[in-house]
């Protein structure tokens, strides 16, 4: 192939020459020649329907360059200058070569084609692309700087409320430190864990206060029973003197039965009116039962039997002292208003025996019994709230037109709630037109001495 111009170098032309041969592929035939213009061989490399970022180059053996030379890609460097620049391949396959020109940026696809024995290199400017890059470079650092910015805004704004309620709650528990349980509660809401703080801060300063109130309301009952048990006390040897007295006539008349009553008598008031300790043993708590119910019995003209059935290791239980008696008051008082039995007696049974780590009592006298309904009400009543238990109380009152309503017997519950734990204390059961029994329920604890 080869390429060359018509006169006067206006057109530049191609040609090939291939030779024909006879058959016998020996004998010389002939030579045909075909020319033709490089614009109309080349039609891309001339042609200005392109990219306008790239244009085609065709590189003859000779090292000759063929392009469209008013190119928008050879506006800074000639096409020449871009070709001296890189190396051409001797391979058919195409091959990717980036250089840069006197600052510039380029992109050369080239390819040889051997049976023309021309080199063709698509030539790319990549200004407008990295103008684009940078244009879009900057685009995103604006936007992550923005971005970071309102970030940091963000971070801070929560910070600071963060901060601002964590504040309010370390003044509020610097206050309650100094001993200021009264202190205004800070406005912490939400549902992260600050505001999650601030409510259980919130339940934890309403629970003190309210147990301050408790243990003020106990001193001041206790200080009130203290004064009561003082009172009591006055004369109390004068008391007993008298009764003494009244005890040794009777039994010069002959008045034993008077005489067994004042012996009775006289025990029971040394016993509640002597209160060295809280705590007895059982057997101390049946002697006064005992004494309690020869008292009673004159009231009822001895209608009133006892009985007991206590396990030996029971006698050292070591019980509150005054917890048997109102509950045997309670089973007199009830039992005797509501009796059934044809021959008018009220059977009362005591009995105490160990289960396990436990020492139960039961007190159940054989009265008339306790309707379901109600004996469900009277059990929620021994351990309700103050307030609740007044109201039930009020509306029991009306509606059984009684005064008793179970204080008794929730007195001596939470006295054995208050020393042993809420899972001792006493229940109700009751069969109605039966029988009412009470279980007492203490840790099994032995005394060595009342």
């Amino acid at each position: 192939m080869k390429q060359g111009g018509y006169p006067g170098g206006r057109y530049r032309r191609t040609s090939a020459s291939p030779e024909f041969k006879y058959p016998d592929n020996t004998t010389h035939n002939g030579i045909l020649e075909i020319s033709m213009q490089l614009s109309d061989f080349f039609s891309q490399t001339f042609s200005s329907v392109q990219d306008k970022n790239s244009q085609l180059i065709v590189v003859a053996r000779n090292g000759q360059v063929f392009s469209l030379k008013d190119s928008s890609v050879f506006k800074q460097n000639g096409a020449e200058e871009l070709i001296s620049s890189i190396k051409l391949t001797s391979h058919t396959d195409y091959e990717t070569v980036r250089f840069k020109v006197n600052g510039h940026s380029y992109l050369a696809l080239q390819s040889y084609i051997p049976s023309i024995d021309v080199h063709l290199v698509n030539m790319a400017s990549l200004e407008e692309t990295m103008e684009g890059i940078n244009h879009s470079r900057v685009r995103y650092i604006v936007l992550v700087s923005l971005l970071a910015a309102f970030l940091v805004l963000l971070s801070y704004s929560m910070q600071a409320i963060i901060l601002r309620r964590l504040k309010a709650l370390r003044e509020s528990m610097q206050q309650v430190r100094n001993g200021n349980f009264n202190v205004e509660l800070p406005p912490i809401t939400g549902t992260d864990e600050v505001g999650e703080l601030g409510f259980h801060y919130r339940k934890l300063i309403l629970k003190i206060n309210e147990l301050i109130q408790d243990q003020a309301a106990r001193q001041a009952a206790g200080k009130e029973a203290e004064l009561r048990a003082l009172k009591n006390q006055i004369d109390s040897h004068f008391l007993y003197n008298t009764l003494e007295n009244v005890k040794m006539l009777a039994e010069i008349e002959g008045q034993y039965l008077i005489s067994d009553i004042m012996t009775s008598l006289g025990g029971m008031m040394r016993y509640s009116m002597e209160w060295r300790q809280d705590h007895v043993m059982l057997s101390d708590e049946i002697q006064q039962v005992q004494h309690y119910v020869s008292v009673m019995n004159i009231r009822y003209d001895g209608r009133l039997d006892l009985q007991l059935s206590i396990e030996p290791e029971c006698l050292k239980q070591e019980s509150l002292k005054m917890s048997l008696q109102p509950v045997v008051e309670n089973a007199i008082k009830h039992g005797m208003s509501r009796m059934h039995s044809k021959d008018g007696n009220l059977l009362i049974t005591i009995s105490a025996v160990r289960r396990g780590q436990a020492c139960v009592i039961e007190i159940t006298d054989s009265g008339r019994g306790i309707p379901d309904e109600t004996l469900g009400l009277l059990n929620q009543m021994l351990r309700m709230e103050e307030h609740a238990y007044q109201e039930v109380r009020q509306l029991f009152v009306r509606k059984e037109n009684e005064d008793g309503n179970g204080i008794g017997l929730r007195n001596v519950d939470q006295r054995l709630v208050m020393s042993y734990g809420v899972e001792y204390g006493i229940r109700i059961e009751s069969q109605e037109g039966s029988y009412t029994r009470i279980i007492m329920t203490l840790p099994y604890r032995v005394m060595g001495g009342g």
